[in-house]
């Protein structure tokens, strides 16, 4: 494993605890966490929505199934002189593969090879990627980032981009409902250059690793995005509070069968005993390039829910 990190079930054991009160204090305390976070999703599966509304439980990714190929990317280098760099090549060529283990000459002198036509910084390179994309991440869409307008499920592009052309869903998520799993996510930083990790320097290596999960281009600063990264947890669900899920928004374009589907699927929560969910539905404004949110207490009606609870922003 590249990055140790401490067990969240340890680590916020006395978040989740925590009252109501106390979790806004929490949250208000640290800057890095807004109110709210929003996920754009397709709606054209089925397990997905129902993990969502039903079972209170969020689909980590691997980085094999993001749009950005340059997401999780790293410039993975070795510092140091020339006999530095064949000496660590050679070491890691006898630990990792066994026809070199008990042949310190012959390592070195592959090792010299894979040095001098630069063939090992593919090796590390792949090496990175592969220990990456075992990490299973979850992405949010932040409404309020430090000096730029909110946004959150009026945001144009994220429509277009993660929900279906705009037929898909945002889902609203309140973070001090689920102190233990939202204060485990991070802000991604965005910027230029890709994070550079000197794969001779173990104790560093960990923490720019980490560091690589949390940055991006800025061409994607518009999403705002915060993003939770559990080690060897790609492809598999993490369980959140139902109470955090407040709101679902209708894309402009979502059709009747997502529509049924949804408040189906709030009805059943209902009959679970789940806390209800506020329904609403995008609509393009008429006198400019914006998306309007409004209310749609006729479809809340349909999930037979109390219509108090949630919040939209």
């Amino acid at each position: 494993m590249l990055h140790v990190v401490p067990d969240r079930k340890q680590l916020f054991a006395t978040v989740d605890e925590m009252s109501r009160v106390e979790a806004a204090r929490f949250f208000v305390s640290g800057t890095r966490y807004p109110r709210f976070l929003y996920k754009f999703v397709r709606g054209d599966r089925l397990d997905a929505l129902t993990g969502f509304v039903v079972s209170s439980t969020v689909w980590l990714s691997s980085t094999l199934d993001f749009n950005d190929p340059f997401d999780l990317r790293a410039n993975i280098h070795l510092v140091g002189n020339l006999n530095d760099k064949v000496s660590f090549v050679a070491g890691r060529l006898r630990k990792l593969e066994a026809n070199f283990a008990n042949h310190p000459d012959k390592a070195r002198a592959r090792a010299a090879d894979l040095v001098a036509t630069g063939a090992y910084l593919s090796a590390m390179q792949q090496t990175f990627e592969t220990e990456a994309s075992s990490f299973g991440i979850a992405c949010f869409a932040s409404a309020r980032p430090p000096g730029v307008q909110k946004t959150g499920a009026r945001d144009i592009l994220m429509w277009s981009h993660y929900a279906l052309d705009h037929k898909g869903l945002c889902l609203q998520f309140h973070t001090r409902r689920s102190p233990s799993f939202f204060a485990s996510t991070r802000p991604v930083e965005y910027k230029d250059e890709l994070i550079s990790i000197n794969w001779r320097d173990r104790v560093a290596r960990g923490e720019q690793i980490f560091a690589a999960l949390y940055r991006k281009s800025p061409v994607w600063a518009h999403e705002n995005e915060y993003r939770l990264s559990l080690p060897s947890r790609s492809r598999t669900v993490e369980p959140f509070r139902p109470e955090a899920l407040v709101g679902i928004v209708f894309g402009c374009r979502a059709k009747p069968e997502l529509v049924d589907t949804v408040t189906d699927l709030c009805a059943q929560r209902g009959r679970a005993g789940l806390s209800s969910i506020r329904l609403f539905r995008a609509c393009q404004a008429t006198t400019s390039y914006r998306l309007r949110i409004k209310r749609a207490r006729d479809l809340e009606a349909r999930c037979g829910h109390s219509t108090t609870s949630g919040a939209h922003e």
